[in-house]
Protein backbone atom coordinates (compact mmCIF):
# COMPACT_ATOMS: atom_id res chain seq x y z
CA UNK A 1 0.00 0.00 0.00
CA UNK A 2 1.43 3.44 -1.29
CA UNK A 3 1.34 5.95 1.20
CA UNK A 4 2.60 9.54 1.28
CA UNK A 5 3.74 11.44 4.27
CA UNK A 6 5.21 14.70 5.18
CA UNK A 7 4.94 17.06 8.09
CA UNK A 8 2.57 19.86 6.97
CA UNK A 9 3.30 23.44 6.49
CA UNK A 10 0.89 26.06 5.11
CA UNK A 11 2.64 25.94 2.18
CA UNK A 12 0.78 22.25 2.24
CA UNK A 13 -2.56 23.90 2.27
CA UNK A 14 -3.34 22.68 -1.47
CA UNK A 15 -2.41 19.11 -1.13
CA UNK A 16 -4.47 18.47 1.30
CA UNK A 17 -7.48 20.02 -0.06
CA UNK A 18 -9.62 16.82 -1.21
CA UNK A 19 -8.64 14.84 2.25
CA UNK A 20 -9.88 18.44 4.31
CA UNK A 21 -13.29 18.58 1.92
CA UNK A 22 -13.90 14.72 3.31
CA UNK A 23 -14.31 15.94 6.70
CA UNK A 24 -16.06 18.93 6.00
CA UNK A 25 -13.42 20.81 6.72
CA UNK A 26 -12.71 22.58 3.17
CA UNK A 27 -13.05 26.71 2.55
CA UNK A 28 -16.34 27.81 4.14
CA UNK A 29 -17.38 24.26 5.57
CA UNK A 30 -19.66 24.26 8.24
CA UNK A 31 -17.27 22.40 10.48
CA UNK A 32 -14.10 24.98 9.83
CA UNK A 33 -13.19 26.44 13.51
CA UNK A 34 -10.94 29.41 14.55
CA UNK A 35 -8.55 26.61 16.07
CA UNK A 36 -8.48 24.65 13.06
CA UNK A 37 -7.53 27.39 10.49
CA UNK A 38 -5.30 28.81 12.74
CA UNK A 39 -3.48 25.25 13.02
CA UNK A 40 -3.03 24.94 9.20
CA UNK A 41 -2.46 28.51 8.79
CA UNK A 42 0.63 28.19 11.22
CA UNK A 43 0.87 24.83 12.27
CA UNK A 44 4.01 25.70 14.13
CA UNK A 45 2.89 28.06 16.35
CA UNK A 46 0.18 25.60 18.21
CA UNK A 47 2.24 22.20 17.94
CA UNK A 48 5.67 20.92 17.56
CA UNK A 49 4.71 19.41 14.53
CA UNK A 50 1.62 18.50 12.24
CA UNK A 51 1.96 15.46 10.19
CA UNK A 52 -0.55 14.07 6.87
CA UNK A 53 -0.43 11.01 5.38
CA UNK A 54 -2.02 10.11 2.68
CA UNK A 55 -3.22 6.96 0.43
CA UNK A 56 -3.36 6.18 -3.17
CA UNK A 57 -7.08 6.74 -2.71
CA UNK A 58 -5.91 9.90 -1.53
CA UNK A 59 -7.91 9.78 1.90
CA UNK A 60 -6.23 12.19 4.23
CA UNK A 61 -5.13 11.45 7.73
CA UNK A 62 -3.29 14.09 9.89
CA UNK A 63 -1.35 13.93 13.45
CA UNK A 64 -1.01 16.80 15.58
CA UNK A 65 2.13 16.42 17.79
CA UNK A 66 0.92 18.91 20.64
CA UNK A 67 3.60 20.97 22.46
CA UNK A 68 2.18 20.54 26.22
CA UNK A 69 5.14 18.23 27.92
CA UNK A 70 3.56 15.06 29.26
CA UNK A 71 5.04 12.15 31.11
CA UNK A 72 7.41 14.50 33.28
CA UNK A 73 8.92 15.96 30.07
CA UNK A 74 9.66 12.66 28.23
CA UNK A 75 6.50 12.24 26.10
CA UNK A 76 4.09 14.54 23.94
CA UNK A 77 0.63 14.10 23.43
CA UNK A 78 0.13 13.51 19.97
CA UNK A 79 -3.64 13.47 18.21
CA UNK A 80 -4.63 11.45 15.00
CA UNK A 81 -7.40 12.72 12.53
CA UNK A 82 -8.35 9.49 10.54
CA UNK A 83 -9.98 9.50 7.42
CA UNK A 84 -13.95 9.52 7.71
CA UNK A 85 -15.90 6.61 5.59
CA UNK A 86 -18.24 3.73 5.93
CA UNK A 87 -15.95 1.32 8.07
CA UNK A 88 -14.83 3.19 11.22
CA UNK A 89 -14.40 -0.31 12.83
CA UNK A 90 -11.33 -1.35 14.17
CA UNK A 91 -10.96 -4.02 10.78
CA UNK A 92 -10.47 -0.51 8.55
CA UNK A 93 -6.92 -1.38 7.72
CA UNK A 94 -6.32 1.11 5.17
CA UNK A 95 -6.75 3.71 7.58
CA UNK A 96 -5.41 1.58 10.16
CA UNK A 97 -2.31 2.22 7.77
CA UNK A 98 -2.29 5.39 7.45
CA UNK A 99 -2.39 6.18 11.23
CA UNK A 100 0.94 3.93 11.83
CA UNK A 101 2.23 5.80 9.11
CA UNK A 102 1.67 8.86 10.76
CA UNK A 103 2.61 7.79 14.47
CA UNK A 104 5.74 6.51 12.48
CA UNK A 105 6.67 10.17 11.33
CA UNK A 106 5.55 11.58 14.85
CA UNK A 107 7.73 8.74 16.52
CA UNK A 108 10.95 9.67 14.35
CA UNK A 109 10.08 13.75 15.05
CA UNK A 110 10.24 13.18 18.68
CA UNK A 111 13.40 10.43 18.75
CA UNK A 112 15.58 13.10 17.07
CA UNK A 113 14.52 15.68 20.05
CA UNK A 114 15.34 13.37 22.48
CA UNK A 115 11.59 12.41 23.69
CA UNK A 116 11.06 9.02 24.01
CA UNK A 117 6.80 8.17 24.74
CA UNK A 118 4.12 9.15 23.08
CA UNK A 119 0.56 9.78 24.50
CA UNK A 120 -2.98 9.57 22.79
CA UNK A 121 -6.34 10.26 23.54
CA UNK A 122 -8.82 8.00 22.85
CA UNK A 123 -12.87 8.27 22.90
CA UNK A 124 -14.27 4.87 24.07
CA UNK A 125 -16.10 4.23 21.04
CA UNK A 126 -12.85 4.70 19.00
CA UNK A 127 -11.92 1.33 17.94
CA UNK A 128 -10.00 2.00 14.41
CA UNK A 129 -7.79 4.34 17.33
CA UNK A 130 -7.53 1.28 20.00
CA UNK A 131 -6.24 -1.18 17.29
CA UNK A 132 -3.89 1.39 15.88
CA UNK A 133 -2.05 2.07 19.61
CA UNK A 134 -2.42 -1.26 20.55
CA UNK A 135 -0.88 -2.75 17.36
CA UNK A 136 2.11 -0.79 18.55
CA UNK A 137 2.49 -1.99 21.93
CA UNK A 138 0.47 1.22 23.93
CA UNK A 139 -1.39 0.46 27.22
CA UNK A 140 -3.98 2.55 28.94
CA UNK A 141 -2.43 5.19 31.70
CA UNK A 142 -5.48 6.68 32.23
CA UNK A 143 -9.58 6.17 31.76
CA UNK A 144 -10.76 9.94 31.75
CA UNK A 145 -14.24 11.79 31.56
CA UNK A 146 -14.85 14.89 28.48
CA UNK A 147 -16.61 17.14 30.50
CA UNK A 148 -18.43 20.42 29.19
CA UNK A 149 -19.98 23.89 30.89
CA UNK A 150 -22.32 25.95 28.86
CA UNK A 151 -22.82 29.60 29.71
CA UNK A 152 -25.41 32.05 28.87
CA UNK A 153 -22.64 35.14 28.50
CA UNK A 154 -23.91 35.98 31.97
CA UNK A 155 -21.63 36.85 34.42
CA UNK A 156 -20.74 34.42 37.23
CA UNK A 157 -20.85 35.74 40.72
CA UNK A 158 -17.57 33.99 42.24
CA UNK A 159 -17.34 34.15 46.04
CA UNK A 160 -15.05 36.07 47.88
CA UNK A 161 -11.77 34.86 49.34
CA UNK A 162 -10.18 36.99 51.90
CA UNK A 163 -6.86 38.22 51.29
CA UNK A 164 -6.41 37.33 47.97
CA UNK A 165 -6.22 38.75 44.36
CA UNK A 166 -6.06 37.82 40.77
CA UNK A 167 -4.89 38.46 37.81
CA UNK A 168 -4.58 37.52 34.02
CA UNK A 169 -1.16 36.33 34.03
CA UNK A 170 0.47 37.86 30.90
CA UNK A 171 3.94 36.50 31.15
CA UNK A 172 7.51 38.46 31.69
CA UNK A 173 7.86 37.80 35.30
CA UNK A 174 10.50 34.66 36.10
CA UNK A 175 9.40 34.44 40.13
CA UNK A 176 5.40 33.93 38.82
CA UNK A 177 6.57 31.25 35.92
CA UNK A 178 8.70 29.28 38.71
CA UNK A 179 5.59 29.54 41.06
CA UNK A 180 3.28 28.53 38.67
CA UNK A 181 5.63 25.73 37.83
CA UNK A 182 5.74 24.39 41.23
CA UNK A 183 1.88 24.89 41.99
CA UNK A 184 1.06 22.72 39.31
CA UNK A 185 3.95 20.72 39.58
CA UNK A 186 2.51 19.53 43.73
CA UNK A 187 -1.26 19.66 42.71
CA UNK A 188 -0.65 17.23 39.79
CA UNK A 189 2.46 14.64 41.60
CA UNK A 190 0.32 12.11 41.46
CA UNK A 191 -1.30 11.89 37.88
CA UNK A 192 -0.47 9.55 35.34
CA UNK A 193 0.58 11.74 32.68
CA UNK A 194 2.28 13.80 35.34
CA UNK A 195 3.13 17.30 33.13
CA UNK A 196 6.66 19.34 33.85
CA UNK A 197 5.72 22.65 32.92
CA UNK A 198 8.93 24.56 33.29
CA UNK A 199 9.16 28.06 33.53
CA UNK A 200 10.43 28.23 30.58
CA UNK A 201 7.57 26.32 28.56
CA UNK A 202 5.26 28.58 30.92
CA UNK A 203 6.38 31.69 29.25
CA UNK A 204 6.32 30.18 25.63
CA UNK A 205 3.34 29.24 26.34
CA UNK A 206 1.66 32.27 27.16
CA UNK A 207 3.61 34.49 24.71
CA UNK A 208 2.79 31.85 21.62
CA UNK A 209 0.58 29.01 21.85
CA UNK A 210 -2.61 30.58 23.07
CA UNK A 211 -2.42 29.43 26.67
CA UNK A 212 -3.56 32.07 29.82
CA UNK A 213 -3.28 32.01 33.37
CA UNK A 214 -5.85 33.09 36.03
CA UNK A 215 -3.44 33.13 38.89
CA UNK A 216 -3.97 34.14 42.68
CA UNK A 217 -2.08 35.92 45.20
CA UNK A 218 -1.72 36.11 48.19
CA UNK A 219 -2.43 39.61 49.52
CA UNK A 220 0.13 40.08 51.81
CA UNK A 221 3.22 37.75 50.37
CA UNK A 222 2.46 38.12 46.76
CA UNK A 223 2.86 34.31 46.35
CA UNK A 224 1.39 32.28 44.11
CA UNK A 225 -1.82 30.09 46.11
CA UNK A 226 -3.62 29.53 43.16
CA UNK A 227 -3.91 29.14 39.42
CA UNK A 228 -5.57 28.17 36.59
CA UNK A 229 -4.53 26.76 33.20
CA UNK A 230 -6.47 27.34 30.44
CA UNK A 231 -6.64 27.60 26.30
CA UNK A 232 -6.29 27.66 23.53
CA UNK A 233 -9.67 28.85 22.57
CA UNK A 234 -12.40 27.24 24.83
CA UNK A 235 -10.31 23.97 26.61
CA UNK A 236 -9.99 24.62 30.37
CA UNK A 237 -6.64 22.98 31.47
CA UNK A 238 -7.60 22.75 35.48
CA UNK A 239 -6.86 24.53 38.54
CA UNK A 240 -4.19 24.20 41.35
CA UNK A 241 -4.57 25.86 44.53
CA UNK A 242 -2.15 25.84 47.61
CA UNK A 243 -2.46 23.42 50.59
CA UNK A 244 -2.75 26.95 52.90
CA UNK A 245 -6.12 27.79 50.82
CA UNK A 246 -8.05 24.84 51.11
CA UNK A 247 -11.06 25.03 52.57
CA UNK A 248 -11.38 28.35 51.59
CA UNK A 249 -13.48 28.42 47.97
CA UNK A 250 -10.45 29.47 46.09
CA UNK A 251 -11.10 26.43 44.07
CA UNK A 252 -14.71 27.60 42.95
CA UNK A 253 -13.74 31.25 42.84
CA UNK A 254 -10.90 30.28 40.15
CA UNK A 255 -13.37 28.26 38.10
CA UNK A 256 -15.80 30.73 38.39
CA UNK A 257 -13.31 33.77 37.15
CA UNK A 258 -11.93 31.40 34.45
CA UNK A 259 -15.62 30.68 32.93
CA UNK A 260 -16.19 34.71 32.80
CA UNK A 261 -12.45 35.19 31.06
CA UNK A 262 -13.29 32.55 28.05
CA UNK A 263 -16.65 34.52 28.21
CA UNK A 264 -15.60 37.97 28.03
CA UNK A 265 -12.96 35.90 25.04
CA UNK A 266 -16.29 35.23 23.34
CA UNK A 267 -16.43 31.52 24.27
CA UNK A 268 -19.78 30.12 26.32
CA UNK A 269 -18.88 26.37 25.53
CA UNK A 270 -16.33 25.40 27.52
CA UNK A 271 -14.64 21.70 27.82
CA UNK A 272 -12.38 19.68 29.94
CA UNK A 273 -10.90 16.68 30.64
CA UNK A 274 -10.80 14.65 34.07
CA UNK A 275 -9.17 11.56 35.45
CA UNK A 276 -12.30 9.23 36.26
CA UNK A 277 -10.94 8.25 40.21
CA UNK A 278 -10.28 12.04 40.56
CA UNK A 279 -13.30 12.77 42.88
CA UNK A 280 -12.52 15.67 44.45
CA UNK A 281 -12.09 17.43 40.50
CA UNK A 282 -15.21 15.50 39.27
CA UNK A 283 -17.71 16.82 42.62
CA UNK A 284 -16.37 20.55 42.14
CA UNK A 285 -17.16 20.45 38.77
CA UNK A 286 -20.48 19.12 38.85
CA UNK A 287 -21.32 21.45 41.29
CA UNK A 288 -20.03 24.23 39.49
CA UNK A 289 -22.37 23.19 36.56
CA UNK A 290 -19.67 20.75 34.02
CA UNK A 291 -21.77 17.98 32.68
CA UNK A 292 -20.02 14.48 31.15
CA UNK A 293 -20.37 13.69 28.01
CA UNK A 294 -18.32 11.64 26.53
CA UNK A 295 -15.40 8.95 28.11
CA UNK A 296 -11.88 7.55 26.77
CA UNK A 297 -8.69 6.70 27.38
CA UNK A 298 -4.91 8.19 27.54
CA UNK A 299 -2.70 5.36 26.10
CA UNK A 300 0.69 5.66 26.57
CA UNK A 301 3.46 3.96 24.48
CA UNK A 302 6.70 1.94 25.17
CA UNK A 303 9.87 3.88 25.74
CA UNK A 304 10.65 4.06 22.12
CA UNK A 305 8.37 6.84 20.59
CA UNK A 306 8.54 5.32 17.53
Amino acid sequence: MSIETFRYTAGHAADIEDGLAAYGLQSGGEHRNAYFDETLAAPDRLHDAVFAARDADRRLAMAFVMSRPVLEDDGRLVMLMLPPGENREGDDDAAAALGHALHDAAGAFLAERGISRVAQSIQSDSALQQRIVGERGFEIVMPYHNLQWQGDDSPLAAPHVEGVTYEIYTGGDRSTNEQIEALWRRAFATEPLHPDLSPAWIETSVETLGIWYLVAHDETSGRVVGLSEAGPENFFSGIAVARSHWGTSLADALVLRSCNEFMSRGHDRLHSMTRKTNAPSLKLQDRLGWEIYADGDIWVSPESAG
